[in-house]
This record gives C-alpha cells, sequence and structure tokens, in this order.
C-alpha cells in the first residue's frame, strides 16, 4: 500500500500537540519588537484576539495544507461499461478487472462460475506479494482462509488460487450464509476434484468461524481432492484461525495488465505512454482501489482509440471517490458515530488522530440530537479502535510535524490516502444528505470559537468548501454571521472561508461579494473584505488595491475608532501583497495611491516598511534567504524603480523615518555575514540616494552602525566601510 509519507504534514497540526494541552497566547512566528512593523496603535490592539493578515495568510497556508494540495476533479462517467458497480469496492470484487462476463456472479449465491468469467481473470490477474504464500498454504492445507480488507481484491484472489490448484477442475461459489458448522448445509455444494469459494461468511461473537470447523472440512475435501477458499475482512470474526494475509497489488501494476488486454498488439508502448499521461498520474495519487484502477483502465484503452476526452480521464477518480463516500453514508451497517468520524476527519485531514476524534464525538452529539430529540445523548468512553477506523476511511496514520507555539513538534497524524477525499466527502455529504445541515452548522459554529488556530481555521476551510458546492446557503448562514461580528477573530475565519472558497473554483461569486462589502458593507464586512484581500489579492492584483482604496476613503467618514481599525487592516493586507508572491507587480501598481490623498501614501509607506522584512515561505516550508522586497531589488525594472521610490518616501517621512533607518541598519549588520544581502544593500544604497540630504542621512547611518558594532564587540564592521564606498560612488557619479 503506499502510504502518505510523501504527503508534505509540516504545519497539518494544532496549536495544542494531540488536542490535549492548552495553548499559550498566540503570538504568530514573529517575536514582538522583531521587526518594527509589529508596533500598532492603541486601537488596533483592541483585535488581538485576532492574528494580524500576514500572520493570518502564513497560517492558513500552514495549518490548511490540504487546501494547496487538491486531487482530481470532475463527476461524470459517461462509458456504461465503466460506471456505477464497476468502481462499487468488494460488492461486486469480480469487476474489478472490467468485463462483462466478470459481472455475472456477483448477485448468485452459489452455484458454479462461468468458464469465461474464470478466464477473463486470469488474462488480467495480478499477484499481490504475498500470493505465493497464500498459493502454498491452500495446496497444503486445502482450506484456507484469506483476510484482507474491504476493495482489496480479495475475492477475486480466491478465484485464482482456486483455478490455479483445481487446474480444469470447476470453481464452486459457495452460499455466504453457509453454516460451516452443519454439514447437512454443505450437502450438494461441495464437489469432487473442485475449487470452492466462499465470501465473506456471516460470523459474530457468538457464531465466529471457529479452526476445529476448519479441520473438519479439511479432512472431507481431502478425501474428494476438492479445495475450499474463504474470504474475510477485519471485522469477520475469528476463533483459533490463523488466515493468511491479502493486501492489493499496486494500481500502475493493475492498469498496464489491463491495457495489454484491451489495446492487444498495441499495448507495448500506447500503455506506457497511457501510464505516463498526467491524468493517470493524478489517479494514481489518490491511491486507487483495484476496481477503480480496472474502470480507469477501461477508460485510458477507450481513450487511446480516441472515444474518450482527456477530461473524462480527469473526472473519472472524483467520480469513483464519490461512489464510495455514498456507500459509507447510504451503509446501515456503519454506526453514527463511525460516519461523524468520517466527516471530522474530512474536516481534519492530516491532523492528529484525539483531535480529528474529539470533534467526531462533538459532531456524534450533535447528530444524534436530531435522530433522537430531547434525550439525553450517551457516548461510549471508549469507541472503535484506531486501526478499525481507519480501515473503514480508508486512510493512514504517519509521522509528521505541527506547527505549533512551541515550535515544530513531531506528531503522529492520520488522514485519507486519497488527498481528494476530504473534499468529495464534504460536498457529497452537504449536497445529498441536507438533513445534517443544521447539526453542522452548530458543530462547525463550536469550532469557530475554538482557540486553537488550526481548529478555527480547518472549520473556515469546511465553510469555504461547503459555499463551493453550495454558496447562497453558505454564505447566507456562515460566512457572513462571521463576517458581522464583533470579534476580529470571527471576522477572520470569513475571510479564510472565502479565500477557501476561491481556492476551490468559486472566483466569480467571491469577487462579487469583496466587491459588494467594500464598497456597501458595515465596518466589519468591510474589515473582512480587506482580510480576505490578504489572502487572494495575489491573484487579482487591481481589483484588489482599488478595493483598498475604497475601504481607506469609506474608513475617513467614520468614527475615530473605526476609521483607525480599517486603516490598519488596510496598511497590514497591503504589507502582505508587498511581501508575498505578487510584491512586484504591488508595487509597480502603487504609483497611484501617490496623489491625491497624502494620508494614502502614508498607509502605503507604513506598508511597505512593515513588509521590508519579510522573507517569502515556500509552499514546502523552506524560507527565502532574502527578504522578498530585497529580492526584488535586484531584479530591476519597474518594480525596482517603485521598491527605491518607496524608500525614499518612507526615509522622508519623520512618522517613519526613525523606523526606516532601523531597518536599514538591521540589514548592514545581517550582511556582514551573508553575501548575498550585502550584494542586495550595494545596488540598493545608491539607488535612495537620489540629493545631497538623502546621501549624507545614509552615510551618517552607515558610520553610526560601524561605531556601535565596534563599541559592542570591539571588533570593525568591514561591511560597512564597503557599502559606504559604495555610496560614494553614487555620490561622486
Amino acid at each position: 500500500m503506499t502510504e502518505r509519507n510523501e504527503r508534505t504534514p509540516a504545519g497539518g497540526g494544532a496549536e495544542e500537540p494531540g488536542g490535549g494541552a492548552s495553548a499559550p497566547e498566540e503570538t504568530g512566528t514573529r517575536k514582538a519588537g522583531e521587526e518594527t512593523g509589529e508596533r500598532q496603535t492603541g486601537a488596533a490592539r483592541g483585535e488581538e484576539d485576532a492574528p494580524d493578515a500576514w500572520e493570518a495568510s502564513e497560517q492558513l497556508r500552514s495549518l490548511a495544507r490540504h487546501l494547496f494540495a487538491r486531487g482530481g476533479s470532475g463527476n461524470v462517467l459517461r462509458d456504461p461499461d465503466v460506471r456505477g458497480d464497476v468502481v462499487g469496492g468488494d460488492k461486486y470484487d469480480l469487476h474489478l478487472y472490467g468485463h462483462a462476463a466478470a459481472r455475472t456472479a456477483a448477485g448468485r449465491a452459489s452455484g458454479p462460475l462461468p468458464a469465461e468469467e474464470i478466464a477473463a481473470v486470469e488474462r488480467v490477474f495480478v499477484a499481490g506479494r504475498r500470493y505465493d504464500e497464500a498459493y502454498d498454504r491452500l495446496r497444503a492445507q486445502r482450506v484456507l482462509v484469506l483476510r484482507g480488507q474491504r476493495g482489496t481484491g480479495r475475492r477475486t484472489a480466491g478465484v485464482r488460487l482456486l483455478r490455479q490448484v483445481v487446474g480444469d477442475g470447476r470453481v464452486i461459489a459457495l452460499d455466504p450464509g453457509t453454516d460451516l458448522a452443519e454439514p447437512a448445509e454443505l450437502d450438494g455444494q461441495l464437489e469432487p476434484g473442485c475449487g470452492h469459494l466462499l465470501a465473506d461468511p456471516v460470523t459474530s461473537g457468538e457464531s465466529p468461524l471457529r479452526a476445529v470447523r476448519l479441520h473438519a472440512l479439511r479432512e472431507r475435501l481431502a478425501g474428494s481432492g476438492g479445495f475450499l477458499v474463504i474470504t474475510a475482512d477485519p471485522e469477520t470474526v475469528l476463533e483459533g484461525v490463523d488466515p493468511a494475509r491479502w493486501e492489493a497489488p499496486e494500481a500502475d501494476r493493475i492498469i498496464r495488465a489491463h491495457l495489454r488486454v484491451l489495446l492487444g498488439e498495441d499495448a507495448g508502448g500506447t500503455g506506457e505512454d497511457l501510464l505516463h499521461r498526467p491524468e493517470t498520474k493524478a489517479f494514481l495519487g489518490r491511491c486507487p482501489t483495484p476496481a477503480e484502477a480496472a474502470g480507469f483502465a477501461r477508460l485510458l484503452a477507450e481513450h487511446a482509440r480516441g472515444r474518450v476526452a482527456a477530461g473524462e480521464l480527469e473526472e473519472y477518480g472524483r467520480a469513483a471517490a464519490e461512489q464510495r463516500v455514498d456507500a459509507w453514508f447510504a451503509d446501515p451497517g456503519l454506526k453514527l458515530r463511525e460516519k461523524a468520524f468520517l466527516i471530522s476527519l474530512a474536516v481534519f485531514d492530516a491532523a492528529p488522530y484525539p483531535l480529528v476524534a474529539e470533534f467526531a464525538d462533538l459532531l456524534f452529539r450533535e447528530l444524534r440530537r436530531l435522530e433522537t430529540p430531547g434525550r439525553d445523548v450517551a457516548l461510549p468512553v471508549f469507541a472503535t479502535p484506531l486501526e478499525a477506523r481507519l480501515r473503514t476511511a480508508r486512510a493512514v496514520e504517519y509521522d509528521g510535524a505541527l506547527e505549533t507555539p512551541w515550535g515544530t513538534l513531531p506528531q503522529r497524524l492520520v488522514a485519507f490516502r486519497d488527498s481528494g477525499l476530504w473534499e468529495v466527502l464534504l460536498g457529497r455529504v452537504w449536497m445529498t444528505h441536507p438533513t445534517v445541515r443544521e447539526p453542522a452548522l452548530a458543530w462547525l459554529a463550536r469550532l469557530g470559537t475554538d482557540p486553537r488556530a488550526m481548529v478555527r481555521i480547518r472549520a473556515a476551510v469546511c465553510a469555504g468548501t461547503l459555499a463551493c458546492h453550495d454558496f447562497a446557503f453558505a454564505a447566507d448562514r456562515l460566512i457572513a454571521p462571521w463576517a458581522a461580528s464583533p470579534r476580529p477573530r470571527e471576522r477572520q475565519l470569513a475571510a479564510w472561508a472565502l479565500a477557501a472558497a476561491h481556492q476551490a473554483g468559486r472566483e466569480t461569486p467571491v469577487r462579487r461579494l469583496l466587491r459588494s462589502w467594500s464598497r456597501g458593507g458595515d465596518e466589519g464586512r468591510r474589515w473582512t473584505a480587506v482580510r480576505a484581500y490578504a489572502l487572494l489579492g495575489d491573484a487579482m492584483v487591481p481589483t484588489a488595491l482599488a478595493d483598498l482604496a475604497a475601504v481607506a476613503a469609506t474608513a475617513a467618514g467614520t468614527d475615530a475608532a473605526a476609521g483607525s481599525r480599517l486603516r490598519q487592516a488596510v496598511v497590514q493586507t497591503l504589507e502582505t501583497l508587498i511581501g508575498g508572491p505578487a510584491g512586484p507587480e504591488v508595487l509597480a501598481r502603487l504609483d497611484r495611491w501617490r496623489e491625491p490623498d497624502r494620508w494614502l501614501r502614508h498607509l502605503a509607506a507604513d506598508a511597505f516598511l512593515r513588509a521590508a522584512a519579510h522573507h517569502h515561505t515556500a509552499p514546502d516550508g523552506t524560507r527565502a534567504p532574502l527578504p522578498s522586497p530585497v529580492r526584488w531589488a535586484r531584479e530591476g525594472g519597474a518594480a525596482w524603480e517603485r521598491y527605491v521610490e518607496l524608500w525614499r518616501q518612507v526615509l522622508g517621512d519623520p512618522a517613519l523615518r526613525r523606523d526606516g533607518l532601523e531597518r536599514i541598519g538591521a540589514w548592514v549588520r545581517a550582511a556582514g555575514h551573508d553575501a548575498e544581502l550585502e550584494d542586495a544593500l550595494a545596488g540598493l544604497l545608491p539607488g535612495m540616494a537620489a540629493t545631497g540630504n538623502e546621501t549624507d542621512r545614509l552615510d551618517h547611518l552607515l558610520r553610526k552602525v560601524q561605531g556601535r558594532h565596534l563599541r559592542e564587540t570591539g571588533e570593525p564592521l568591514p561591511v560597512a566601510g564597503r557599502l559606504s564606498g559604495a555610496l560614494g560612488g553614487s555620490r561622486a557619479r
């Protein structure tokens, strides 16, 4: 089985490892006083219960990485030969090889399997790594219990094993209701010299599958030359039985085997080309079952013949996932508590198991109250074991790491093997089981008030994902109430949710809502729109800057406290955009903020100074060696010119000059052991010295930094002298 080790786990965690300890006050990834931008006005300090815009952006990317690593999309299967139960799982196990003949036995209680069905299995069968072990045991013992998870092709493997041991003899399917304790029930079903298959017999704690019964069967079959394979899932109750373990073969091997049969002579190079298609790689990344892999192989073959478009290949994986989810929630045998766990896992994919289980039980209580109103909800202390839950969910537990207030800590995380299943599950439950909506709303509201940032972010991402499926409902019942809250922490939930909806494909309604709130909303909605642009502005820089300017303008018409809060939000969002991937474009377009409003220019300069120390963090968590704006200063062009102009504006503003000089001084000291930073400053400082006063100011700064370093360490600071020389060269020109 493919584990989830390749998934980036860093940042998938919560403030409290395992959801247990109480977290210290959230201070973000930067220490207080680390940069001048950390200083805030007294009015802004009223928002201490919400992260600032830069931190909120970083939190979303580190604590909801699954949002930016979605699986395949689409939900339609158009070929009648590869739809419906062909990807339905173990119930139609023989369907996993995609042949019409194999489908005839699915509903038969007992009787000989057709020869064409067995031949179809033999043509495409792919052995798992334990197949040879199982074959040797069957030959030696005549009775074999083959145990594996549902959907791994156990029944097909049983057919192949029996065909191999009996040669030309028949393979007979026994009635799954057969009671092995009653020899009379086997009369008329066991035939001399034949192979017999008993798929998933009914067992319980009072009536397990006992070894003593298998011994009796073994003696009976030895006398008649027959064999018996019993397939069992992990929930089958065994007593004294040592089963053979079955694991599914790799999906790419199954696809290759099917293509060899479906394409015949063309299967060589064509089959390998099909396996290397991006759609195939994306599908294999979903960790498909053998049934799903077989159906995808048939679709690939039809694509090679020109009968299926490439888009249908992309759609297949999601359609299979939807059928899997539908089967879970339509299964009356799956307890409500376990269905709540599946929903919780979809929200907290790649999180610690205790956190997933904690909120699964909260959701279970909400759902149970709906089923049994007016009654107390009893919650068993000990739930289904972790291993059983992961088997049902087709999930995996793996070693990862969590971003916490105490640093990055190692943790055991749980996640769906199919990295896109979380989104499919939330959408299917929301749209096909509308009764769950009211309990889910109450549950998400509870998550939104949790002190842990990860829990709040996951609630917001869930709301945004639901908005992707029913935007009007989710916006009205989830996002708008958060945005209207007097608490900035809840408004931030709305901003995160809108970012998730945009990421999920609802760009147009999100843009319309942000424009409406920016231009005509109350303070809470305008604040939320501004914060949303900190997360989305990279994708819509012109729109973001226009709406931010509109909010800044309307802030002047509100009361002093509200205006201060809105302007601070604008500054923080500009800071985030300048320090983000679209920074060069933002800098180039900020020229429009230079006139006619002096206070608008001041907001831009303030944001620029706050962004000056930001290092861009890549999706894999690595930190760029240079602060983003410094890096762009080396690229030249319009961004460079605007960058230099903004620095001149900062140093020319009495309210910002001191902080600006402190920032440059810190860079000079750091450049003493960073050649790349020194090279950047050697190009930047001369550009900032366009007048005699500016040159004298920077020269004084360099001498001051050098003198301070000498007093503190007793050593000179050669880099300051070199930079002073570069500045002198600028004066000479």
